[in-house]
C-alpha cells in the first residue's frame, strides 16, 4: 500500500491549504482571480460530502475545469491523502486513460495485474480526491474506470469534467451554465454586482490597471457580456483584446466573435486559444446525426420545442422519429440548454453556439431549405386558430415563438418569399394585437406587400391591408389605416373574396368608431356582423364586441343588453371564457351609464383579474381606463390614480396612441380638483393628439371633459387656463408621461403608502427576483417596474432595493403572496 508519504517522495508537490496547513495535491494554483460562482461553490461543497462521484457538465468555454481546480483546491480536510488532478485533454486513446492516473499517483502496474487493479489497491485504504479533467472525448473508458474505482475503493471520492455525463452509477450531475449575464435596462451599481460583468471588468484589468466601471462604458460593458451569452472563456478572451482595440470596437465586432475571441494566454489548451476552438472541439466529437442536427438546429431563434425540431429538422438523413433521442444527446453533451416550462421543456442554445452551427448550416448548403420549412412550421402552427380570433391559449402558444417569427419574416423579405412570408404574416395579427406589438406587425406587412412580386398574389395582398390597416389604426394613424382599408376592400371585391370583404368593412368601421362617426360605424359594423355571420366566420364576436361600444355610447340600452347577449350565448356554445370575458365588459358599461357605479367597478376588477395571466394588453389597456373612471366616480382617487397611471405605462409601450391620451385625459380628471393646472395641461396635449390623429371624443369622453375642464376654467380664470391648454399642447408625449409620473408618485393622498401594485413589486423584490422577472410576473416592461420601485424608494424614505426586501418582510407582504399562490 502507497501512503501519503510515498505518495510525496514520488514527487508530488506539498501545499498548504486555506488553513495553512500541509497537503498533498498537483492542485494548480490559481494565477489570476477566481469571479462569480460563490453560491455555487457553496452547493457543491455540500454535495461534495452528499456522493462520491461528482460530475461538472457543461458546454465548452463554460469555465468546468476552473471550477473544479477551485472546488478541489479548497476541500483538502475532507481528503487527508490528497487532492489529485488527471488532466485527459491531450489523451487520445481510451487504453491508456487508467495508466494516466496511474503516472499522477506513481503507481506501478505489476504485469500480472490489470491497471484498474493496481490502481484499486493503491487507493482501498486512502481517503482522497480524484479531479478527472476533461472526459467527453473518452467518456466510456472513463466511466469504466470510475465505476471498477468506485466499487473497490469504498473511501475514494472523484470530480469530473465532461461535456456530457459519465453515465456511470452514483453519479450526481451539476449542470455549469454561464455566468449570469446584467439585465438590458439596469443601473450602473446592478450591472456591476453581476458575475459575467465581474469577470470581465477584472480580466480588462489584467491588460488596463486603471480601468473603471462607470457611467460612461457600463452599458457597453454589459452588451458585451450579453451578446457573449456570459461565457468566462467568451468574456476572457474579450477583454485581451480592449487594450489594442478600446471597449467600443470590442462592442461593435461582437458579430465576429470567433475572430474577436483569440489572444488567449500560449500556455493555455490549444482548445481554449480561440472560441473557434472550443467549439471545433465540441464538434468533431459529435457523432454525425448529431452534427446534422445540431447545424439545422441554428435555423431557431429564441428556442425551440420538441415539436418543432422534429417539423423542421428531419428528413435528408436524420429520421423524424430518431430526432427527440438525438436532441437528448444534444443536450446531454452540453450543446443545446434544456430548460422546464411548467409541463412542456423548451430548447435553446447559447448565441455563441448558434453562430458556430450556423457556420455549419451554411457550409452543409442546407440554409435556404431549413429556413422555408421553419417558416411552414410557424404558419402550421399559426393556422391551429384563426387569425382575428384573440384566443389566450393560442396566443400562449404563439407568444414564445416571437424570436422565430421576426427571423423567420425577416429572411422572407430578404428572399423575396412573398408568397409564405405573406401568408405568416397575415396569421399572425392576434399575436401583434394581443401583445400591442402594432407598430412591429404593420412594418412586417408593409415590408412584405412592398416586394415586387406582391402583385401577382391579389388575395394575399388585400387580406395583407386589412390587417396592416387595423394595425395602423391601433397605432392612431388614421389616414394610413383609411388608405389600406379601401385598399384592401377595393381588391377583395375585384377578387371576389368575401372573408377580406368583409374585415375590411368591419376595419372601416372600427375606424369611424375612433374618429367619433358612431352612426357610420353602427352602419358598418352591422354590415360587417351580417356578412361575417353568413360565412360563419368567428371573427363575427369582435364585430359584436364593437357594436356593443357603440350602442352604450349612443344610449341604446336595449341594444347594448341583446349584444350581451348575444355573446353570453356564444361564449357558452364555444365554452370560451375570453368571450364572457368580453360580455362582462359591456355589462360594465351598461351598469355605469345606468349609475350603478359599485357594480360596474366589480365587474371591471373581475374583467382585469382574467385578462392580467392573458397578458392581453389592448384589452388590460382599455378595462384599466373604464376602471380608473368608475373608481373617480366612487370617490376612489388613489385606486383611480393608479389605474390611470398603469394604463398610461402599457399604451406607452404598445404605442397605442388613442388610448394613451383616454388614459392621460382620466388622469387630467383625477387632478381637477387638486391641481387644476396640471389637468389643464394634461387635457391640453390630448386634445392636440386627438386634432392630429382625427380622434374625436366619444360622448361619455366628451360629458367627462365638459365637467371637469369648466370647473378648471373658473378655479384658474380664464387667462391661466388658456396659457395652460397651449402649453400642454405644444408639449411632448415624453414631456407629459413625464408630468403625469411626477404627480402619481407626488400626490398627497398616495405619498408614505403603497398602492397595491407598489405592494406587488415590493413583495417580489423581496423574493429576490429582478426587474425583468417582475415584469415578466406582471406583464408590464421592465421600464415600468423601475419606475414602481423608484417610487417606492421615495415613498418609504428608503435608499436601497435591499431595503424594501426588509420592508416587505416587516409588512408581512411575503406571506400575502405566498397566499395568492
Amino acid at each position: 500500500m502507497v501512503s501519503a508519504p510515498s505518495l510525496l517522495r514520488q514527487g508530488v508537490a506539498l501545499v498548504r491549504d486555506p488553513e495553512g496547513e500541509p497537503h498533498l495535491s498537483n492542485i494548480p494554483q490559481d494565477v489570476d482571480s477566481f469571479v462569480g460562482r460563490e453560491g455555487e461553490l457553496a452547493r457543491l461543497h455540500a454535495l461534495q460530502a452528499e456522493t462520491r462521484l461528482l460530475t461538472l457538465v457543461g458546454p465548452g468555454g463554460v469555465g468546468k475545469t476552473r471550477l473544479a481546480l477551485r472546488l478541489a483546491a479548497y476541500a483538502p480536510t475532507v481528503f487527508p491523502d490528497g487532492t489529485w488532478l488527471i488532466d485527459l485533454s491531450a489523451l487520445s486513446d481510451p487504453s491508456l486513460v487508467p495508466q494516466a492516473v496511474g503516472d499522477v499517483l506513481g503507481v506501478r502496474r505489476p504485469p500480472e495485474q490489470s491497471w484498474l487493479q493496481a490502481l484499486a489497491r493503491v487507493l482501498r485504504s486512502l481517503r482522497l480526491l480524484l479531479v478527472l479533467d476533461n472526459c467527453e472525448h473518452l467518456v466510456g473508458a472513463c466511466a469504466e474506470l470510475v465505476d471498477g474505482l468506485m466499487r473497490r475503493c469504498p473511501h475514494l471520492h472523484l470530480l469530473a469534467t465532461s461535456l456530457q455525463p459519465l453515465g456511470t452509477a452514483g453519479e450526481t450531475i451539476w449542470r455549469v451554465l454561464p455566468l449570469r449575464v446584467p439585465e438590458s435596462a439596469g443601473s450602473t451599481e446592478e450591472l456591476a454586482v453581476t458575475d459575467a460583468v465581474r469577470l470581465f471588468v477584472a480580466r480588462v484589468r489584467a491588460h488596463l490597471p486603471d480601468f473603471v466601471l462607470g457611467e460612461q462604458n457600463a452599458m457597453v460593458v454589459a452588451e458585451i457580456c450579453r451578446r457573449l451569452d456570459g461565457l468566462p472563456l467568451a468574456l476572457e478572451l474579450a477583454a485581451a483584446r480592449v487594450e489594442s482595440l478600446g471597449l467600443a470596437e470590442v462592442a461593435a465586432r461582437l458579430s465576429d466573435r470567433f475572430t474577436l475571441a483569440t489572444g488567449a494566454r500560449r500556455t493555455a489548451p490549444a482548445r481554449h486559444r480561440t472560441l473557434q476552438a472550443a467549439l471545433e472541439w465540441s464538434w468533431r466529437l459529435l457523432a454525425a446525426e448529431e452534427q446534422v442536427l445540431l447545424r439545422r438546429l441554428a435555423v431557431f431563434v429564441g428556442g425551440w420545442t420538441l415539436e418543432a425540431a422534429e417539423a423542421v429538422c428531419s428528413g435528408d438523413g436524420l429520421a423524424a422519429n430518431a430526432v427527440a433521442d438525438v436532441l437528448g444527446r444534444l443536450v446531454s453533451k452540453s450543446l443545446v440548454i434544456a430548460e422546464q416550462r411548467e409541463l412542456t421543456i423548451r430548447y435553446r442554445l447559447l448565441e455563441t453556439v448558434r453562430a458556430f452551427a450556423h457556420a455549419q448550416l451554411e457550409a452543409a448548403g442546407e440554409g435556404d431549405l431549413l429556413r422555408r420549412r421553419h417558416v411552414v412550421y410557424l404558419l402550421d402552427l399559426a393556422r391551429r386558430s384563426p387569425a382575428e380570433v384573440l384566443d389566450p391559449a393560442h396566443v400562449a402558444l404563439l407568444k414564445p415563438e416571437e424570436d422565430n417569427v421576426r427571423a423567420a419574416l425577416e429572411w422572407a423579405i430578404r428572399a423575396d418569399e412573398v408568397e409564405s412570408g405573406l401568408r405568416l404574416a397575415t396569421a399572425l395579427p392576434a399575436l401583434w394585437i394581443f401583445t400591442g406589438h402594432y407598430a412591429e406587425g404593420a412594418n412586417w406587412l408593409n415590408g412584405l406587400l412592398a416586394l415586387p412580386e406582391v402583385t401577382a398574389r391579389p388575395a394575399l395582398r388585400s387580406l395583407g391591408f386589412a390587417w396592416s390597416g387595423q394595425l395602423r389604426l391601433m397605432m392612431g394613424d388614421y389616414d394610413e389605416a383609411e388608405s389600406l382599408g379601401e385598399a384592401a376592400l377595393e381588391l377583395s371585391n375585384q377578387g371576389g373574396d368575401a372573408r377580406v370583404t368583409a374585415l375590411a368593412i368591419e376595419m372601416l368601421g372600427n375606424l369611424a368608431l375612433q374618429r367619433g362617426d358612431l352612426a357610420r360605424a353602427a352602419t358598418l359594423h352591422a354590415d360587417a356582423r351580417q356578412r361575417m355571420h353568413q360565412l360563419k366566420d368567428p371573427n363575427e364576436l369582435v364585430c359584436l364586441l364593437q357594436c356593443g361600444l357603440e350602442a352604450n355610447e349612443l344610449g341604446e340600452v336595449d341594444r347594448l343588453r341583446q349584444v350581451i347577449a348575444d355573446i353570453q350565448t356564444i361564449a357558452h356554445a364555444w365554452s370560451n371564457a375570453e368571450l364572457q370575458n368580453a360580455a362582462t365588459h359591456l355589462e360594465a358599461l351598461l351598469a355605469s351609464a345606468e349609475g350603478r357605479a359599485e357594480a360596474a367597478q366589480a365587474l371591471l376588477e373581475t374583467e382585469l383579474a382574467f385578462e392580467r395571466p392573458m397578458a392581453n394588453q389592448q384589452a388590460i389597456v382599455r378595462t384599466l381606463i373604464d376602471l380608473g373612471h368608475v373608481r373617480l366616480d366612487r370617490g376612489r382617487l388613489d385606486a383611480a390614480i393608479e389605474a390611470f397611471t398603469e394604463a398610461i405605462q402599457l399604451a406607452q409601450v404598445s404605442g397605442e396612441r388613442i388610448r394613451l391620451i383616454r388614459a392621460l385625459e382620466g388622469f387630467a380628471r383625477c387632478l381637477a380638483a387638486g391641481n387644476a393646472d396640471a389637468a389643464v395641461r394634461l387635457a391640453g396635449f390630448a386634445a392636440g393628439v386627438r386634432q392630429t390623429i382625427g380622434a374625436v371624443p366619444w360622448p361619455s369622453e366628451q360629458r367627462h371633459l365638459d365637467s371637469w375642464l369648466a370647473s378648471a376654467r373658473r378655479v384658474l380664470g380664464g387667462p391661466a387656463y388658456e396659457r395652460a391648454w397651449q402649453d400642454g399642447q405644444a408639449a411632448t408625449v415624453e414631456q407629459a408621461i413625464g408630468l403625469t409620473e411626477a404627480l402619481s408618485s407626488a400626490t398627497p393622498a398616495a405619498r408614505g403608502r403603497l398602492s397595491p401594485r407598489e405592494e406587488e413589486v415590493a413583495a417580489l423584490l423581496a423574493r429576490g427576483l429582478t426587474n425583468k422577472q417582475i415584469a415578466a410576473q406582471l406583464v408590464v416592461s421592465p421600464a415600468t417596474v423601475r419606475s414602481h420601485v423608484e417610487h417606492i424608494l421615495s415613498k418609504l424614505e428608503l435608499s436601497s432595493r435591499a431595503q424594501i426586501a426588509v420592508w416587505a418582510s416587516q409588512q408581512g407582504l411575503l406571506r400575502s403572496e405566498r397566499d395568492r399562490e
